[in-house]
């Protein structure tokens, strides 16, 4: 293990009296610089286009092969980037953010820390091109990122336990971040909880120190006190901190519960189901802390267990039980109740006697099925891998204090009688929110859409559930009830930011994340017309369509729903290895073909499809967007253009360029075009090719080439998708027909 320079020693942290505390931390700072220059590769809000140009110019003679610099993502938040040099080009590696401050480069092992990450791949190459060598000068990685770091004196006073000493320090406007972990991997909070010191752990607690930061060992302060046998520590962190004693170590699979109880801490034991913590987690395997004592032959913590009288419920099963009621039924009355935040209800299993399923509102319908066993002689509930419960109404409380892998937490329940209980909290001094529990949808599916390839289980592993699509009410929006964020795009017609949307209820509001589309001056000929075209989508509602949320008139932007991962092109050029032709390609083919049968039906034709329009909501789902330029069409089914503008011409049908007709025949020709673009993860549809030039290069019947990783029937319906003949051309229904064959038999 790399070991840091740190020229103050552990025994000289309290005795160097002749200079002030700050000076103290600024001299304790500046000797530990070396050690964080090491580690300076870090840019934040570097570009993809300024990472390529400091590397090819930071040393225009010598292009050193491995030279480096780590960035953020632009595509996903809390991923990184890394940008190397190799043979004079610049490639681009997505770091995928797993858990914690975990980190993958593609299919590579999920290491610990940006650092040692990066430590790794300066040894050996690991998937990269060659090994990383020297890197642009930035700055380093953020504490919370790293796996170590030099260690401070606010680390060394923790060791010494000079209580007065970590006071002054935390006091101090030099205080450096009291979540850094130091050479071993441990803040200064896991340090306190290791050696059992109550008054400087109740320091921190007195500072808002991070109580879910981990240590080397991918364990909290919590569990660190648990393994060490701390009590007195734990009942800090329960009590006074108010921390959650409901988390799973994603090393060992092991809840703090499951520490004390393996190794017979009978006292901590105590105090973790004194403080409500659900007495029968699951490690991976099935087992519980009971298992594990009776395994390790802990006689007073079986005691502990067998005596354990569970908490007396708040909550009544008539305030959310529907005993007769199926899914449809239920879907429709979350439904009326969408604006009522955390709603649910619990109905019977039509399928398993004994056996419930939860049904929650949180943007869209999903069910979870309840289970039921007999463990220790008694009657349990629980969801997939969630905790045993004595009961529906305590399995109704755990829910409410923690989401536990649930898309939110359990808030309102909805009776028979179509009332809305609000569900009271059974242990009023947990803090309800963690990190992880603040609600943010979760990735959803769609079973009407092929999805060949199962989610991604990151931890903790969240309940299966389908989710049900809901109409969203097309409105006049106020715009002060919106918040303009970053840039998104750059179009034609103006720009694209990302926004936030004040939702009112009453006396209650919400805010969700929008994207805002912008329109340049003098783009918009005729309000009137713009708001014609505005009704049009606001008929729209499929789930391959970016939906319309509403519209602000002054000033006049549409108010979108934000799509996530950006767009599929981008996606293509930076995450290649992400991709498989023959899954996601075909996936998404026949899920753009999908959402243009729904256009069809509704005689709209989208004239700009390409790949810059589609969105990636998740890998397992893709929505067609920028309807800038789609037009209602009658019974005829085409729309003659009688107005300029910059036409895309090398996604347009020759009838389109030659005489301004667009019809759907005209959108499947894109659609091969687009078809082209993703085989060939990006590539610019006939190169440097002009207008003109394209126009003679298709009526010499010659066509874009097969992309290396296309198949031979892809590319074959490619050609059928660019016959002349616009009526020769294949259906959107026949193209939806063929993706979903080709992938069922893949």
């Amino acid at each position: 293990m790399e070991k840091f320079v740190n020229s103050l020693d552990v025994s000289k942290s309290s005795n160097k009296t002749s200079l002030s505390i700050d000076e103290q931390l600024i001299q304790d700072r500046s000797e530990n610089k070396t050690a964080d220059d090491v580690v300076a590769y870090y840019h934040e809000n570097l570009c993809r286009e300024e990472a390529e140009t400091l590397l090819l110019n930071m040393d225009r003679k010598n292009k050193t092969n491995g030279r480096f610099l780590l960035r953020e993502s632009r595509i996903k938040q809390n991923d990184k980037v890394i940008s190397m040099l190799q043979d004079g080009k610049v490639y681009h590696f997505h770091v995928a953010h797993k858990f914690d401050n975990c980190f993958q480069i593609d299919c590579g092992p999920i290491t610990q820390g940006i650092d040692r990450l990066i430590k790794i791949h300066q040894h050996k190459p690991a998937g990269l091109p060659c090994c990383l060598t020297s890197f642009v000068p930035g700055k380093p990685p953020p504490a919370a990122l790293r796996c170590q770091g030099p260690t401070n004196l606010l680390h060394k006073a923790v060791q010494d336990q000079n209580t007065k000493l970590c006071a002054k320090i935390l006091n101090s406007k030099e205080c450096p971040d009291i979540n850094t972990r130091n050479i071993d991997g441990d803040t200064p909070l896991h340090i306190a909880c290791k050696i059992g010191n109550s008054n400087i752990v109740k320091l921190f607690l007195k500072y808002k120190v991070n109580l879910s930061v981990k240590n080397q060992d991918h364990c909290t302060p919590l569990q660190v006190a648990c393994q060490a046998n701390q009590p007195e520590i734990i009942s800090d962190l329960l009590q006074i901190a108010k921390y959650d004693p409901h988390e799973r170590c994603v090393v060992s699979g092991l809840y703090p519960l499951h520490e004390v109880a393996q190794k017979g801490y009978h006292k901590c034991v105590q105090l973790f189901l004194q403080n409500l913590s659900p007495a029968f987690p699951r490690t991976q395997e099935g087992l519980t802390p009971l298992d594990l004592a009776i395994e390790g032959k802990h006689n007073k913590c079986i005691k502990l267990f067998e005596k354990n009288v569970p908490p007396q419920a708040l909550t009544k099963r008539e305030h959310w039980l529907h005993p007769e009621l199926e899914r449809q039924g239920a879907a429709i009355l979350l439904k009326r109740g969408a604006t009522t935040p955390g709603l649910f209800l619990i109905r019977r299993s039509k399928w398993h006697e004994g056996w419930y399923v939860m049904s929650i509102y949180f943007g869209h319908v999903f069910h979870f099925e309840i289970q039921n066993c007999e463990y220790n002689g008694k009657e349990m509930y629980y969801i997939d891998n969630g905790p045993y419960m004595y009961s529906l109404q305590l399995l109704v409380h755990h829910y409410n204090m923690r989401s536990d892998g649930l898309p939110c937490l359990l808030k309102h329940g909805l009776s028979v009688e179509g009332d809305i209980y609000e569900i009271p909290r059974l242990n009023k001094n947990l803090l309800r929110l963690k990190s992880e529990d603040l609600e943010v949808p979760v990735q959803r599916t769609r079973t009407s859409v092929p999805l060949r390839v199962p989610p991604p289980v990151p931890p903790p592993v969240p309940p299966t559930s389908q989710p049900e699509h809901t109409e969203t009410n097309f409105h006049f929006i106020d715009f002060r009830d919106i918040k303009k964020g970053g840039l998104l795009g750059l179009g034609e017609f103006g720009e694209v930011v990302k926004g936030t949307l004040t939702i009112h209820d009453g006396k209650k509001s919400k805010k969700i994340t929008v994207a805002l589309k912008t329109f340049n001056n003098n783009v918009v000929n005729s309000t009137s017309d713009f708001c014609r075209e505005a009704k049009i989508m606001m008929n729209l509602d499929h789930i391959c369509i970016t939906k319309l949320i509403g519209l602000c008139q002054m000033p006049l932007m549409l108010v979108e729903e934000f799509v996530p991962k950006g767009s599929m092109l981008d996606f293509l050029l930076d995450y290649p290895s992400k991709v498989d032709a023959k899954v996601e390609l075909i996936l998404w083919a026949s899920q753009i073909a999908f959402g243009m049968v729904y256009l069809e039906s509704k005689k709209m034709v989208h004239r700009d499809l390409a790949a810059r329009n589609i969105l990636l909501e998740s890998k397992k789902q893709i929505k067609i967007s920028d309807f800038g330029l789609s037009r209602a069409v009658g019974e005829n089914q085409y729309y003659r253009a009688t107005t300029g503008g910059k036409w895309p011409i090398k996604w347009y049908s020759p009838e389109s360029v030659k005489y301004g007709h667009f019809s759907h025949a005209s959108d499947v020709w894109s659609f091969g075009i687009t078809l082209w673009e993703m085989f060939t993860y990006g590539d610019v549809p006939y190169h440097d090719m002009k207008g003109i030039e394209v126009m003679k290069f298709l009526e010499n019947n010659n066509r874009l080439s097969q992309p290396k990783k296309c198949p031979n029937a892809v590319y074959k319906i490619m050609g059928c998708c660019w016959e002349m003949e616009s009526k020769a051309r294949p259906t959107f229904t026949k193209l939806q027909e063929f993706f979903t064959n080709f992938g069922n038999q893949m």
